[in-house]
């Protein structure tokens, strides 16, 4: 009987430290690092669904949860951002001598030889180094340079043209005119790699136009319901759209 009593209370310590365990590294923040090789670009979602494009040979340096009060990584290179927004969480990004804090926008930064670079494509951002801060509105950049440790702020007149050149290579853009409904969906999926479920035959015919840049992809998807009615479910990394219709 004292034998069973044992061997019963070992396999409730065993499933406890076991419990423990797992409730421990659940919680525990790991550090990341993504790489982007040479002359190409990688896509990286943060915990938080933000989206980075890590460009040319660069680096990005990230938890595997966000926990206190803000989100900081850390960027060794060139990345394009789009934030997703939180003002209760401030949003910081480490590169080189410049900090650049922001709520939920888009830009782009590059940190090469001491020299910082950040270009603002929505909403507001404030670089700062230890002796200066600026704020930034869309169309402006901000350099840092090491020969004069200041930040030198400029507006881009021709704005386009940079925001096109900063993203090319990304999925960035998603301003639609007309595009056939399955286009849009694929670049959804490709966007925030998901798998979306529709009903194909019901949805070809169908044609859509919104400017849908800089948008979470649930904003993305209610817009969608909103167009064509219905309704969508997200589990995990599947998106099922019901009841749309374009008649």
């Amino acid at each position: 009987m004292r034998s069973q009593f044992q061997i019963a209370a070992s396999i409730v310590l065993l499933l406890a430290v076991g419990l423990g365990f797992w409730q421990w590294n659940r919680s525990r923040v790991v550090p990341q690092i993504a790489y982007a090789d040479l002359h190409q670009i990688k896509k990286v979602i943060l915990p938080d669904g933000s989206l980075v494009w890590l460009k040319d040979s660069s680096r990005l340096e990230y938890p595997s949860r966000f926990t206190g009060a803000v989100r900081e990584v850390r960027l060794h290179g060139e990345a394009l951002f789009e934030v997703a927004k939180n003002p209760e969480f401030p949003f910081i990004i480490h590169a080189g001598q410049m900090t650049t804090k922001v709520l939920g926008t888009s830009f782009n930064i590059k940190s090469r030889n001491k020299q910082a670079e950040v270009v603002v494509f929505t909403g507001k951002v404030t670089v700062s180094t230890a002796a200066q801060t600026v704020t930034l509105a869309p169309s402006q950049k901000a350099i840092y340079a090491p020969q004069t440790q200041k930040i030198e702020s400029t507006h881009i007149a021709a704005f386009a043209p940079v925001k096109q050149e900063y993203s090319q290579g990304t999925e960035y853009n998603m301003d639609f005119n007309d595009n056939s409904l399955a286009e849009v969906l694929a670049r959804i999926e490709k966007k925030f790699d998901v798998q979306i479920s529709y009903d194909v035959a019901r949805l070809k015919n169908c044609l859509f136009t919104a400017e849908l840049t800089d948008q979470s992809l649930e904003n993305t998807l209610g817009v969608l319901t909103q167009t064509f009615g219905g309704t969508y479910a997200i589990t995990d990394s599947k998106v099922e759209l019901k009841g749309l219709s374009c008649n």
